[in-house]
């Protein structure tokens, strides 16, 4: 599937009591683009089930990131009529041009067109940070190599992920288990898993925040977030450390990770003590796989 008039991406964003620069994006980019738009508020904040060229649907409660996307793209899965190729999935906070789909299903096109490149499940822009501008590294990667078209990566984020149909089919939808985090992260690794490729591509980027102002320990980055998140940052690292796909590397570096947490958030954060709270609740659901 090389040539562009074949290509027919779909949209997935996900809003959670989004702001009204939140709002005006998703209704910039659902002019455009064909998909779906699934609300996780308590109160739905379009009034129609379609917005622009995109479905609407609000499920009145938060149903996590991961039983979001699912929902949309078994939806979108089963449209015959529009047998969408591509699905590309995106942040509310996440503010990209309005032929981002499109550029990322013919990025992922040319990628998976390319001499000496596996199978590609999913392809993701650089990913950059708001604030700064630069490129998101990591002390515990190298930099990645690869095409003009395709850096191999050993997991993407979600936002501006785009994901094959077929890849859909042989690796899944998402563990809704999750909830939140390590989402994406566990996806990718089922998909390399069954010998596929993810990665990112350097021809598009895309402005993105992750949680609050990260701190910086040498070349170190530990990401901050509202106390809730560090429940699921603790409790899904316990569930994911158990399962024999998940690279031995990232168990470990997440692992110091999380422990580092417990003796650096609770005093540097202003709400550090319930994030700690929810620290020690995470671990205890952890470890029961609850």
């Amino acid at each position: 599937m090389n040539q562009s008039c074949e290509i027919r991406p779909a949209l997935v964003i996900v809003l959670y009591n989004p702001t009204y620069d939140d709002l005006h994006h998703a209704r910039m980019m659902a002019d455009e683009n064909e998909g779906m738009i699934v609300d996780n508020s308590t109160l739905p904040n379009f009034a129609d089930e379609r917005v622009g060229k995109m479905r609407y649907c609000c499920f009145e409660a938060n149903l996590g990131i991961a039983e979001a996307q699912n929902r949309a793209l078994r939806t979108l899965m089963t449209d015959v009529e529009a047998a969408y190729t591509h699905f590309v999935l995106l942040d509310q906070d996440s503010r990209p041009a309005k032929d981002f789909p499109r550029m990322m299903a013919e990025e992922y096109e040319a990628a998976a067109s390319t001499a000496g490149v596996e199978q590609i499940a999913a392809i993701g822009p650089t990913i950059v940070n708001k604030s700064t501008g630069e490129a998101y590294t990591s002390a515990f990667h190298s930099a990645p190599t690869g095409t003009e078209h395709f850096a191999r990566q050993r997991e993407i984020i979600a936002s501006g992920m785009c994901i094959a149909r077929w890849a859909l089919n042989e690796v899944g939808l998402n563990d809704a288990s999750l909830f939140i985090d390590m989402v994406d992260h566990e996806w990718c690794w089922r998909a390399t898993s069954k010998g596929y490729a993810v990665g990112t591509t350097p021809q598009v980027e895309l402005a993105h925040a992750v949680g609050r102002p990260p701190i910086r320990i040498g070349r170190h980055t530990i990401l901050t977030a509202a106390p809730m998140r560090y429940y699921y940052l603790c409790r899904n690292y316990l569930l994911l450390v158990r399962r024999p796909y998940v690279p031995t590397q990232w168990k470990l570096a997440m692992g110091v990770k999380r422990a580092a947490a417990f003796f650096i958030i609770p005093f540097t954060q202003r709400d550090g003590l319930s994030a700690l709270r929810q620290m020690f609740r995470g671990v205890f659901h952890g470890l029961k796989r609850h």
